[in-house]
């Protein structure tokens, strides 16, 4: 039976009591079960590198035109999405607590400037090696909650991505090389779980979905996660910058909209997905 899923459901699907002790019961599961903590991504002992992939570390965080809290916005980054670390660092050239770090000058999909050090994180990238044994691959880091696409080594894609609940083994994203079976736009989801089952949602139509593996794992876009809903630690319960409390996916890899886009335009049948845990 195709396993479609919806990861746009929060923990809880039904209201009032149940709902809410159903909400309460994920939370203690997903403390319990995931005895691993959160995977530590950043290389404590070494500055920021030229060249390094970085990701945005509180809710929001400015690309500035220059290293100053007071040059003008250019772009404004939310949590979790990358960036790439193109020089720095740089002092600011006005006082006190706003130039604490320095600033690196970053490059954000289509926009560049200067950023503080303390609103980023390194991130890096997990499928260099593997890309240089493939002419195009996909590779998604359950880790990171990253998504990288390349072609003949060079990467073309990086992403931050939701996939399965880490603590649920029903719902979790299974690691392997697997292959892209169909592109489907637009693509309705129906559960394969009755209403009354925990795990149930409502259909969703989503605009571009990539089915990767058999048994109903896709590559979509989420409509419902915000800006900032998507990349580390949102495979487990969490806050997203909008207040509202989400879930991992219930095993797809939930994508924001521009990148599943960009991933559609690029991606063939066949082309190999390599889905990893570091």
């Amino acid at each position: 039976m195709l396993r479609t899923q919806n990861p746009l459901r929060l923990i809880a699907p039904r209201g009032g009591f149940v709902g809410k002790l159903r909400l309460v019961l994920a939370v203690v599961a997903a403390m319990l079960l995931v005895a691993v903590p959160a995977p530590q991504l950043a290389r404590a002992s070494d500055p920021i590198l030229i060249g390094d992939y970085v990701r945005v570390v509180p809710n929001k965080a400015a690309i500035r035109a220059g290293a100053a809290p007071t040059e003008p916005l250019i772009y404004q980054m939310y949590k979790n999405e990358i960036a790439k670390v193109v020089s720095g660092p740089y002092g600011c050239p006005v006082p006190p607590e706003e130039c604490t770090g320095g600033w690196y000058e970053v490059q954000y999909r289509k926009w560049s400037g200067f950023m503080r050090q303390d609103r980023f994180a390194y991130t890096g990238l997990a499928g260099t090696t593997i890309a240089a044994l493939n002419p195009r691959i996909v590779v998604v880091s359950l880790a990171r909650q990253q998504l990288e696409a390349y072609e003949n080594g060079i990467l073309v894609l990086v992403t931050p991505v939701t996939t399965g609940r880490r603590y649920e083994p029903e719902l979790v994203t299974p690691t392997g090389r697997t292959e892209v079976l169909a592109k489907l736009s637009p693509y309705t989801f129906h559960s394969p779980w009755p209403e009354s089952h925990r795990f149930w949602y409502p259909d969703i139509t989503v605009r571009y979905a990539i089915r990767f593996r058999e048994g109903g794992y896709y590559l979509h876009d989420t409509p419902s996660r915000p800006r900032g809903g998507f990349g580390y630690g949102t495979d487990v319960p969490h806050e997203d910058p909008d207040g509202v409390t989400r879930d991992g996916s219930r095993g797809c890899i939930n994508m924001p909209v521009w990148a599943v886009t960009k991933l559609w335009g690029w991606i063939v049948e066949g082309d190999p997905v390599k889905v990893i845990e570091g």
